[in-house]
């Protein structure tokens, strides 16, 4: 069962207690925002240990913005705001960083734990990394606009199989673009080509750049579509 580190404060914390028991990511916050609970699933997602954040109002932890750039968990939380008066506070995709840097997308839904103390009074933050989801959902928009031709115009005088004009791949980049389609990512690339791993994410910086997308899976596609890899 997973455990959960609390902060000892007056009030029920047998229901609290009841959102450790998830493979969800879970912290709960007091109408001071300052974090009581955070379990262990929280601490796999995001990297930060319960005794780092404990204590700590969850903006100098959990910052980020939404879908439409705009900055969420903050000192004037809005979801915070609407627990408060006794709404329904809206389930929000927010983009933040790891305690390492990395940056994930999380899927998060708020349930308000009322208290006969206003004061005392919790905000439950129930979440899960959809990272994978929003790298694919972005994939499928680009991929329509590729379809379209609005994302990189072809030129009228380039073959169809060209990534485009003066933007030929290397042979090594092409050795690379072939690791890239059986799923490997810059280490294992490095491993299997005998480079340095560096040396690998240069090569796959450049590929992504020629190709004129941002994300492996989107030169993949791309190779896919274009045949890159098929040619004598």
């Amino acid at each position: 069962m997973p455990k959960a580190t609390k902060l000892n404060l007056e009030r029920d914390d047998e229901v609290l207690e009841l959102f450790t028991r998830t493979e969800d990511g879970v912290f709960v916050v007091d109408s001071s925002h300052r974090i009581m609970l955070w379990n262990q699933a929280t601490e796999q997602i995001l990297g930060f240990s319960a005794k780092e954040v404990i204590g700590k109002p969850c903006f100098a932890v959990v910052s980020g913005m939404d879908q439409a750039g705009h900055t969420v968990c903050q000192m004037d939380c809005r979801v915070m705001q609407i627990g408060k008066t006794h709404g329904i506070p809206p389930s929000v995709q927010v983009a933040t960083k790891t305690k390492d840097g990395r940056s994930i997308w999380l899927s998060i839904t708020h349930i308000v734990i009322p208290s006969r103390d206003a004061k005392l009074s919790s905000m439950v933050h129930i979440f899960r990394d959809v990272s994978t989801q929003m790298a694919n959902q972005d994939l499928l928009s680009r991929l329509a606009q590729l379809a379209a031709g609005s994302l990189r115009p072809a030129s009228p005088t380039a073959p169809a199989s060209s990534p485009g004009p003066n933007q030929e791949l290397t042979p090594r980049e092409v050795e690379v673009l072939r690791q890239m389609c059986k799923g490997k990512n810059s280490k294992a690339i490095a491993d299997d080509l005998v480079i340095s791993r560096t040396t690998a994410r240069n090569h796959i910086q450049s590929i992504l750049s020629k190709l004129g997308v941002h994300t492996a899976l989107e030169a993949v596609a791309f190779a896919s579509s274009h045949r890159l890899l098929n040619r004598d």
